[in-house]
């Protein structure tokens, strides 16, 4: 079930530890920085639309935060971090809880998700 304007407070407040839930406030941050991305909560997770859902947040079990995208097997792996995980579709970059984000690496994937996103038919 969506919600379509609900904040993701909720769900960046159950994550631990508190670094996890500061690293997926700026990766929320940062996914607010492309023109026309939008959140909205599915599944109890923040997920990111621009035409269609191109990328969401998500903790595993190991405690560790996920950036995934929904279409990861299309889009290009040049520096090879994104993680398949054996799964067909989707695929992500596990971010770390101490040091600094791989910001320049979102960033290209980011774009990347969105050029492919804006070639989607409706």
């Amino acid at each position: 079930m969506s919600t379509p304007n609900q904040f993701p407070e909720q769900f960046f407040g159950q994550l631990n530890p508190p670094a996890l839930q500061e690293t997926a406030r700026q990766i929320h941050a940062f996914m607010h920085t492309y023109a026309g991305v939008q959140c909205r909560m599915t599944y109890g997770i923040p997920f990111y639309y621009a035409r269609k859902r191109f990328a969401y947040l998500n903790a595993d079990r190991e405690g560790r935060l996920e950036l995934a995208f929904t279409h990861a097997y299309l889009l290009p792996n040049r520096k090879g971090i994104i993680d398949l995980r054996g799964r067909k579709q989707v695929g992500g970059l596990y971010l770390p809880l101490d040091g600094e984000l791989p910001w320049e690496e979102m960033d290209e994937i980011i774009q990347e998700a969105l050029t492919l996103d804006a070639s989607w038919k409706k």
